[in-house]
């Protein structure tokens, strides 16, 4: 480690892709970006930011999972509680000057973290984001057989979070879904 760079091993897989991606370790997190050098054994990428505990000898691990809020991307944000069929769902809320709004999907047993790497392009587009939990997130209320079904029943939430954003406002919706919240 540098006071800009962390060289992994071995290369491969998320620790050689280009982009931005968490950086893990007991005790710690951090954000790395683009690859400054390989080789057959090591992959050395840029530090984004502050890395406190990081020492040379960490395991550490990659992760598509950057952010833990979205205060992690400096989003003036809020989190809303949207009434839905089975009770109320926590969102992020992102203000923007449209009236076309995102709500965000999260995949199949993820969270709405997934969405937290686009929200400052969707900002600086003007969109307002929801960012949306569904049923039987961990934050959201259960169903009664307590199991995900794929878009079958999960549907419902994002129509309350349509219906959220209509009463405030919203004429227009673009819908950004993760893997099953594309259903």
């Amino acid at each position: 480690r540098s006071a800009d760079s962390v060289t992994l091993a071995p290369p491969g897989g998320v620790t050689s892709r280009q982009g931005v991606f968490g950086l893990y370790w007991p005790g710690g997190r951090g954000v790395i970006g683009a690859v400054t050098s390989a080789n057959k054994s090591t992959v050395t990428r840029r530090l984004m930011g502050p890395v406190p505990g990081l020492r040379s000898a960490n395991h550490a691990r990659t992760d598509i999972w950057v952010y833990p809020s979205p205060a992690a991307v400096h989003e003036k944000y809020r989190t809303v509680m949207i009434p839905g069929q089975l009770g109320i769902m926590p969102a992020w809320f992102v203000h923007g000057a449209l009236r076309t709004w995102v709500i965000q999907v999260h995949g199949y047993k993820s969270n709405r973290r997934e969405g937290i790497r686009v929200m400052p392009t969707l900002s600086h587009l003007g969109f307002p984001i929801l960012d949306i939990t569904y049923r039987n997130d961990a934050d959201a209320p259960p169903s009664e057989d307590h199991l995900y079904h794929l878009g079958g029943t999960e549907w419902a939430d994002l129509e309350s979070a349509v219906r959220y954003a209509l009463a405030r406002g919203a004429t227009g919706f673009v819908l950004y879904g993760y893997s099953m919240g594309g259903n």
